[in-house]
């Protein structure tokens, strides 16, 4: 038995989550036999699909959907960004990155080495989507095609710069004052797209620059 499963059942109510138009969701799993991505879309997602899509390998039986196995989505979309960009009509997305792209020092321990393997296999999928908007921004500006055809993304990330130096294990970390510690450490940055998302809860809507602010 996973307790996660017990867990999500009952706490989670899907026909709920199917049931929302308000908003686009999207769940991501890996299929073990043919390495390619399962997309969830609404109506779709159910706790097969939950469990799945947090299947990591090491700590949990392969999830089997319609007699296929499925692993956690993020070895081949960290998340899936092309959903994002081919079935929705908003310019503007924002990533909120928990594994950090660049380390500060090579590991030299057993648990630091496979910390930094997770981090790069984990990112390797969301860099190659990522590069592939930013060609396809690049084709866009060069050859005049029309935004309309082909989407024009702008690009923002909440993470990255600041937070290197946490460890693993605070990924698991969901106390309320290293939530609150997390808010303003990003949030004191200047002149990044997080001081505009990030502002003290209750406030006006947040604003996005009408541009990239990812440099890739």
């Amino acid at each position: 038995m996973n307790p996660l499963r017990e867990v999500l059942d009952r706490q989670v109510d899907f026909d709920r989550v199917n049931a929302c138009d308000a908003l686009a969701l999207f769940v991501t799993a890996t299929n073990v036999r043919t390495g390619l991505p399962l997309i969830f879309r609404r109506g779709e997602i159910g706790l097969d699909a939950a469990m799945a899509s947090a299947c990591l390998p090491g700590a949990f039986k392969a999830v089997e959907i319609d007699s296929e196995a499925y692993w956690d989505g993020g070895y081949i979309g960290n998340p899936a960004l092309f959903p994002q960009v081919d079935e929705t009509d908003c310019r503007d997305l924002v990533i909120v990155q928990i594994n950090p792209i660049r380390c500060a020092e090579v590991p030299r321990t057993a648990a630091a080495i496979r910390n930094r393997m997770n981090e790069i296999t984990f990112n390797a999928s969301l860099i190659k989507e990522l590069r592939s908007i930013a060609l396809l921004h690049e084709l866009i500006e060069a050859e005049g095609i029309e935004p309309e055809r082909y989407r024009d993304m702008r690009l923002h990330r909440i993470g990255g710069a600041g937070l290197e130096h946490l460890s693993a294990s605070s990924k698991l970390n969901l106390e309320w004052g290293f939530l609150l510690h997390l808010r303003y450490r990003v949030a004191a940055r200047p002149k990044t797209l997080s001081t505009r998302v990030l502002r003290p809860w209750g406030s006006a809507r947040p604003s996005i620059q009408p541009r990239s602010l990812m440099d890739l």
